[in-house]
């Protein structure tokens, strides 16, 4: 009589976890494949709604050169908008 070793709890839970993994990365296989027919780029695209709505886009950022511009454009206007008003401060206010 041979005398075998019993399989321990922890050699069936690895080869549970490998049979598993397996059928995971067919399943994501498969996945793929359908994104790819819908023309879906990945899991990190948001999925097409059916009401017809767009989903938000993504925050658009703006250079530091871009920013600048703005800003002088800006100071530009208040420094015309300020230069065509009568100055204010030097006229005492009135008491009552």
């Amino acid at each position: 009589m041979a005398n075998h070793s019993p399989i321990t709890d922890r050699e069936i839970y690895e080869v549970a976890l490998s049979a598993l993994q397996s059928q995971l990365d067919q399943t994501n296989e498969k996945m793929a494949s359908i994104r790819a027919r819908l023309g879906m780029r990945g899991p990190g695209r948001p999925a097409a709604s059916t009401d017809g709505a767009r989903p938000t886009p993504k925050k658009r950022t703006m250079s530091r050169s871009g920013r600048a511009r703005i800003s002088a454009a800006q100071k530009a206007r208040w420094a015309a908008t300020k230069s065509s008003r009568p100055n204010r401060r030097s006229q005492p206010k009135a008491k009552a």
